[in-house]
């Protein structure tokens, strides 16, 4: 009944693309790995329509924000959740014509990472980006 009524408190806070301010500062400094893992979720869900309506400054820092995130957190299950943050977000760019050439730096960077678990995140960055993507162009491609 808690989970209801809370998601039912969230439904018009999530309509709105400035929801995305708060939920980031959430992933950035909550101590609470759970809600943390919320909010990245709800960002997820959120981030290819909202992406396309912040003006090129807040697109930028946003990008900028995604990667450092994803690089600097240490708890697993987060660090996957931000990989599709930043997956919904390639497909938000890539859907309205744009380019996001660090996003394959990123995946370089990641693959010779002496961490093993960036390592292994960039196998998953690559299977949420390249699945997002892919999705894009289906309908040009009947054989994708």
């Amino acid at each position: 009944a808690t989970i209801k009524q809370g998601e039912k408190a969230l439904k018009p806070f999530l309509k709105n693309a400035s929801c995305a301010i708060p939920l980031m500062q959430v992933l950035r400094g909550g101590s609470d790995d759970a809600v943390r893992h919320q909010a990245a979720l709800l960002l997820r869900k959120k981030m290819e329509k909202f992406y396309p309506k912040y003006n090129a400054q807040q697109q930028a820092t946003l990008r900028t924000e995604l990667v450092g995130f994803l690089l600097s957190e240490q708890t697993p299950v987060i660090a996957t959740a931000i990989a599709g943050m930043i997956a919904a977000t390639a497909s938000a760019i890539y859907k309205n014509k744009g380019q996001w050439p660090e996003v394959f730096q990123l995946l370089l960077q990641l693959v010779q990472d002496p961490n093993e678990k960036h390592r292994i995140l960039t196998f998953k960055l690559l299977s949420e980006v390249s699945c997002s993507v892919t999705s894009q162009f289906q309908a040009y491609s009947p054989c994708l």
